[in-house]
């Protein structure tokens, strides 16, 4: 009898073929969404449609000059997404249904499983939130005081250090690079998912936070110097937290370009420049299409009048961070 694992990620209850590490465990047998790793060379691999144009292609690329990840949408084949990572010669390929209720992920000898969950964690369940027509941030979330802060702002602006640092002065992590909204029809309020209980971060940063050297930890792609930090209680040898339940939405900061002249700044932003913000930073937005764009923009539209939204401005030099957490947490009290 094969075995199966049950989780918990993003509102999902998951139901996968393999263990999955770092996912929140759940105790129940009760599913939405499968998953089936199977085990194949890569000509077994599914194929895509030729005339299909990628809706998505990293911009890391491989030794060959291929994308590391690339994602396919076919609209009208009963593999409706189709993504695939290339690492050499060996290819792990991820397709789903049109309902997002299943994945099916193929690895080929040679993909390091670490990578696979990489980006089965993010992209691909990005895709399965959109199908699902969740609206994602891509940015961390922290519990400060009860309240789920979004972190958010461009590639390298530091969302995951900032975080880690919160978490550091014992704010309860809520997700580290996906920040999925719920809305409840009964009190008109936002509130954020929970992701899972693990920060991907540099190795200087998991010295500064968890003074646990990285080596011991596992790379979270086999070409990167960033390494996961594991948060659940029987893994957690250091301090951090996550937290488990979804909390009400407070406030949402935008992490402007790091300054080289010592300026640590909150502004206010106005609802035009916040709702372009959070387009700007949608995870997964390249999934939206036609009527899905046009309620995003009005949710958005709507969250910006009740949620605060500010702009954060703070120097590149590490030694800031702790001026930049005060900062935050006295804005949310």
């Amino acid at each position: 009898m094969t075995n199966l694992y049950y989780y918990r990620i993003y509102g999902l209850r998951v139901q996968s073929s393999e263990f999955l590490p770092y996912l929140a465990i759940s105790i129940d047998a009760e599913y939405d969404l499968s998953i089936n790793i199977i085990y194949q060379p890569v000509d077994k691999h599914p194929k895509i449609d030729p005339v299909v144009e990628p809706v998505y292609a990293s911009d890391g690329l491989n030794a060959d000059g291929i994308p590391y990840l690339t994602i396919w949408r076919q609209h009208f084949a009963s593999l409706h997404i189709i993504a695939k990572y290339v690492i050499g010669t060996e290819i792990a390929t991820f397709t789903c249904d049109r309902s997002g209720n299943n994945i099916n992920v193929y690895l080929s000898e040679g993909v390091r499983f670490y990578d696979m969950i990489a980006y089965l964690y993010g992209p691909i369940f990005g895709c399965i939130l959109r199908l699902r027509n969740s609206t994602c941030i891509h940015g961390g979330v922290i519990n400060i005081n009860g309240n789920a802060v979004i972190i958010t702002g461009h590639k390298e602006a530091g969302k995951s250090t900032l975080i880690a640092s919160l978490a550091a002065r014992g704010c309860p992590v809520l997700s580290d690079d996906i920040a999925t909204l719920s809305f409840s029809n009964n009190d008109g309020h936002y509130s954020v998912l929970p992701g899972y209980p693990c920060l991907r971060l540099w190795e200087d940063i998991i010295v500064n936070v968890s003074n646990q050297k990285a080596e011991q930890f596992e790379r979270v792609l086999s070409f990167t110097d960033k390494y996961y930090l594991p948060l659940t209680k029987d893994l957690n040898i250091h301090e951090l937290k996550f937290q488990e339940t979804e909390l009400p939405l407070k406030a949402i900061y935008f992490l402007k370009p790091r300054n080289t002249d010592g300026l640590l700044t909150i502004r206010p932003v106005s609802e035009y420049e916040a709702v372009r913000s959070i387009l700007q930073n949608a995870y997964a937005g390249y999934m939206l299409e036609g009527m899905s764009i046009a309620s995003e923009f009005r949710l958005l539209s709507d969250l910006v009048k009740y949620v605060k939204v500010r702009a954060l401005e703070h120097p590149n030099d590490i030694s800031y961070l702790n001026d930049v957490c005060e900062c935050l947490i006295d804005d949310n009290p």
